[in-house]
């Protein structure tokens, strides 16, 4: 979990600040979306790509990209899921989606062949419609309580 934030961090947050539009409330919601979407391909994100791990449904398939999403919907409540983490060993994300992390078999497909062989389903718009309702919802929630 540390390492997926580490990685989205370190790619989007130097090019926000370089390009000087940071401040912008844009690029916050456009970082979300990422963060909701990273597991988007086959249940791996480039962190689980690295260390050999993927998000699986409770058949072991790779989870589709709605349940990844579903599962990265808690990010709000994130030190709530590192506690959580800590004493269940089971997210609140993985709970709510039916997924659980576990390592890749021996002869899947790296993480760019998947990329590569990636095709767009219907979940893929489910996913993108979902992924837009959240964010305008924390937004419009956001602006109502807080004035951000």
């Amino acid at each position: 979990m540390f390492c997926d934030h580490a990685v989205l961090c370190a790619l989007f947050i130097p090019p926000l600040i370089w390009s000087g539009v940071v401040a912008e409330p844009w690029s916050f919601w456009l970082l979300m979306a990422c963060y909701l979407n990273k597991d988007f391909l086959r249940g791996r994100s480039l962190a689980k790509g690295l260390f050999g791990l993927q998000v699986v449904d409770a058949d072991g398939q790779p989870a589709n990209e709605l349940r990844c999403c579903v599962r990265n919907l808690t990010v709000l409540l994130w030190p709530v899921e590192v506690l959580l983490l800590l004493g269940r060993r089971i997210r609140l994300g993985d709970t709510l989606a039916g997924t659980y992390v576990r390592r890749v078999p021996q002869g899947a497909p790296s993480w760019w062949q998947n990329m590569r062989a990636y095709r767009l389903t219907r979940y893929s718009g489910y996913t993108l419609v979902a992924t837009l309702a959240f964010v305008l919802v924390v937004h419009a929630l956001s602006t109502c309580f807080f004035g951000v």
